[in-house]
């Protein structure tokens, strides 16, 4: 059994599942929106869009649909509020492993629209597939006693010749921290026919054929993060060649049989996944042994074993490549990268480290994330496709993970009540946190020379975790105070250079594509995303909040407008 020893919660656990499984089906300990019908055990969708179900709304029991109380409930209380005005109808299925209690929910936007959703459908998980393979690679390092520090090229198949990046030899540690500084999809050279599925073509003899045209496939220096789906595609031909074993293979040697996960695999049936405006995609599909950058299929209940089985590690000498695969290879300052996996110190408990990796695939958003030390753990499956930071829905999946990892949050309908000093330091740090898996997200990672010249900001509100970013089609800016955002209006928002003989130039803003979003349960953090590129300005800037009179500090004093003064560039600061 691969759940580690939880006491009563175990026991329990294994006899709650004999008993579903003499029942023939999945039973509410499991998920109560499992329609309990499906024999595959996949949902709806054989991976072409057709539909295997039997027409169930994804909710399963009505008895339990009434329980304002129960998980499902309370994850579709939240996709309903994050979702009530999107193009899709996303469908979430979450696990939560605790000290206390292991929890699956699964829950649609849209009762109605929504497909069927248990504990044994299977997503696409993207990128979350890489950590497997830097647990793989670990593996075969471990079996062959091969250092970190070994050459790429000297784990590939005698005809490949890996180029040097500007003098300097690329090895295993520079591709599993995305530090090689190869590219991170070179168009050319390798073959893209169908941009709906756009790995479907490129084999391993296709990957190896690219290694010759330097000036596609290097994009950095070695040593610089840059994300590269291109060098985990390598790599996993590396391990496959060294070993002289299929991916699949080592996957279910290393990974999937140990830890039990039962129904993952590269291939076989999916329920259907959605682009952000509703519309039904195509799985994408990977040659077996390039699939390491995206390919895993799996369920909520798979990646719970795949949690618990990490939670593990450290005290079990059986698991130590997944234990060696957890340890940080680079600082970047704000996260560390492990062996394919992001690393990260917790906003919630000192000391701890978190270990977390997002999956961005065609028709699927994922989020995984564990501590390192610890006992908790969380994974968020969707069923859409939400690539952008600022529009996706992997915000949302991020976010949800977040809440249920934080041992003192609640997912709860919103109140009013006003969060303490202590309550808002500790939002505050975790959107620091969210931040930066956004921008892993995203891809876009600042380098520290950025992170150097980043805005110099000065509130008219003292403000916990300002973070004020520049993109190139948008200024984000995320805070937490006193400030009730929930009373605030895109047009009372204001964005305005202050020129160096003092006058105020209101600069002009899309009023309709202002976006001001609540963070927390308490409307008393907030993100703003402003449609306006400040990319290659520089002065002073000033944005003005202005609200309807009602906002007060925590002593309940009345709060005048809020305004944030930044500065953009090298220019004299006042």
């Amino acid at each position: 059994m691969w759940w580690r020893e939880r006491g009563w919660v175990k026991g329990l656990w294994i006899l709650l599942l004999l008993a579903s499984l003499a029942l023939g089906g999945v039973t509410a300990c499991l998920d109560s929106g499992s329609n309990g019908d499906d024999d595959s055990g996949n949902g709806a969708d054989n991976g072409n869009g057709e539909d295997n179900g039997d027409g169930d709304d994804g909710n399963g029991d009505d008895g339990d649909d009434d329980d304002p109380e129960g998980f499902d409930a309370l994850i579709q209380a939240y996709l309903q509020e994050k979702f009530s005005q999107h193009a899709a109808d996303p469908c979430f299925a979450v696990g939560v492993v605790t000290p206390e209690a292991i929890e699956i929910g699964t829950a649609c936007t849209n009762e109605a629209t929504g497909q069927a959703v248990d504990a044994n459908s299977r997503f696409q998980i993207g990128s979350i597939t890489k950590p497997m393979l830097g647990i793989v690679t670990q593996a075969v390092m471990a079996q062959q006693d091969q250092p970190v520090d070994t050459l790429v090229e000297d784990w590939l198949r005698p005809d490949a010749q890996m180029p040097d990046n500007q003098g300097v030899a690329i090895n295993l540690a520079h591709v599993l921290t995305h530090t090689s500084g190869l590219a991170r999809f070179p168009v050319p050279p390798l073959p893209v026919n169908d941009w709906d599925d756009p790995y479907k073509d490129i084999s391993p003899e296709a990957l190896i054929d690219t290694l010759s045209d330097e000036d596609n496939i290097l994009e950095n220096p070695v040593g610089e993060y840059g994300y590269s789906n291109y060098a985990t595609m390598l790599l996993t031909v590396a391990a496959t060649d060294r070993s002289d074993t299929d991916f699949g293979d080592l996957l279910d040697q290393v990974i999937f049989g140990p830890a039990g996960m039962s129904s993952a695999s590269l291939s076989g049936d999916l329920i259907q996944g959605h682009t952000d405006d509703g519309n039904p995609t195509v799985p994408w599909q990977f040659h077996e042994n390039v699939a390491g950058l995206g390919g895993v299929r799996a369920s909520v209940s798979d990646m719970l074993a795949f949690i618990d089985t990490n939670l593990g590690a450290a005290d079990d000498p059986d698991l130590a490549t997944l234990w060696e695969a957890q340890q940080s290879l680079v600082d970047f300052g704000n996260f560390r990268v492990g062996s394919l996996w992001n690393l990260a110190d917790s906003w919630y408990e000192d000391g701890e480290t978190l270990v977390f990796h997002d999956g961005v695939v065609g028709g699927f958003t994922s989020f995984l994330i564990f501590e390192r030390q610890g006992d908790r753990g969380v994974v968020v499956l969707a069923d859409t496709f939400g690539i952008d930071a600022a529009e996706g829905i992997g915000d949302e999946v991020s976010e949800l993970a977040a809440i249920l990892l934080d041992p003192e949050e609640e997912l709860e309908e919103p109140t009013a009540a006003p969060l303490s000093e202590a309550g808002m330091a500790r939002v505050a740090a975790r959107e620091a946190f969210l931040d930066t898996a956004r921008q892993l997200r995203a891809r876009r990672v600042p380098s520290p020379e950025a992170a150097n010249t980043a805005p110099q900001l000065q509130a008219s509100w003292p403000l916990n975790g300002t973070r004020l970013e520049h993109f190139p089609d948008r200024i984000q800016l995320s805070a937490s105070s006193s400030l009730d955002a929930s009373r605030l209006h895109a047009g009372q928002i204001q964005l305005e250079r202050i020129h160096p003989d003092g006058r105020v130039e209101a600069m002009k803003l899309d009023q309709q594509a202002i976006r001001l979003e609540p963070l927390d349960q308490h409307a008393h953090s907030f993100r703003l995303i402003l449609p306006r590129d400040l990319q290659g300005e520089t002065g002073h800037f000033r944005l003005r909040l202005r609200h309807d009179g009602l906002a007060t500090d925590l002593a309940g004093r009345p709060l005048d407008d809020f305004s944030l003064r930044f500065t953009v560039g090298e220019v004299a600061r006042d």
